[in-house]
C-alpha cells in the first residue's frame, strides 16, 4: 500500500465525491472514484482518464470486453447495471483490482461505497451518512430533476447495487 490513501465513502447523493474531489485537490493528490468509472463506461468517457491503460490492461489479463454503451444521458449508473457487462462478477473484480493497483502507488484518494472494505490499511477511511430525503434534494439539484424523481432513481440505484453485490461479493 503507497503512502497517503484516502477512502471517501456513503450512499449515491450523501456527499462523498464533493467531498473526495476537494480533499484531492487541497492535498495535490490522485482522485479515482469506481462510479464514475461506471458512468464513464456507459458514455465513453473512461477513455480519456489517467487511469484508462491500466483499466485496459488489467480486462485484457481478464479477457474482458468493455462494451460500447454509448449513452450519454441521466442515470448512466442504471444504464450499465442493466447489462450483462454491469452485473458481471468480472468486470466488479476488475474494478476492484483496479482501485487496488492506484492505491498500491499511493497519493490518492478513492471515491467508492466499496472501497471502504476493498482497500486494506489506508491512511484514513470515511463513510459520509446522509437521510434519503437530503440526499434525493442534492441529487435534484445536480441532476436537474424533482426531488421525487432523485428519490426513485437513488432507490433503484440502491436496490440495484444491493442485489448485485450480494451475489457478486455477498456483501449487504
Amino acid at each position: 500500500m503507497g503512502e497517503n490513501v484516502f477512502v471517501i465513502s456513503g450512499f449515491p447523493g450523501s456527499g462523498s465525491s464533493s467531498v473526495a474531489k476537494q480533499l484531492a485537490e487541497k492535498l495535490n493528490l490522485k482522485y479515482f472514484s469506481p462510479g464514475q468509472l461506471f458512468k464513464g463506461i456507459s458514455d465513453g468517457t473512461y477513455k480519456s482518464q489517467y487511469y484508462a491503460e491500466t483499466f485496459f490492461q488489467i480486462c485484457r489479463e481478464k479477457n474482458l470486453s468493455i462494451p460500447q454503451i454509448g449513452k450519454n444521458e441521466k442515470n448512466k449508473t442504471i444504464n450499465l447495471w442493466e447489462t450483462e457487462f454491469g452485473k458481471s462478477s468480472v468486470f466488479h473484480r476488475a474494478l476492484d483490482e483496479l482501485q487496488q493497483r492506484l492505491a498500491d502507488k499511493g497519493n490518492i484518494v478513492l471515491d467508492g461505497k466499496l472501497s471502504i472494505h476493498m482497500i486494506k490499511n489506508p491512511t484514513l477511511k470515511v463513510w459520509l451518512h446522509a437521510s434519503l430525503k437530503e440526499r434525493a434534494r442534492r441529487t435534484s439539484m445536480r441532476e436537474n430533476i424533482s426531488e421525487d424523481e432523485a428519490e426513485r432513481v437513488l432507490q433503484k440505484r440502491q436496490q440495484y447495487e444491493k442485489e448485485e453485490w450480494k451475489k457478486i461479493y455477498n456483501i449487504n
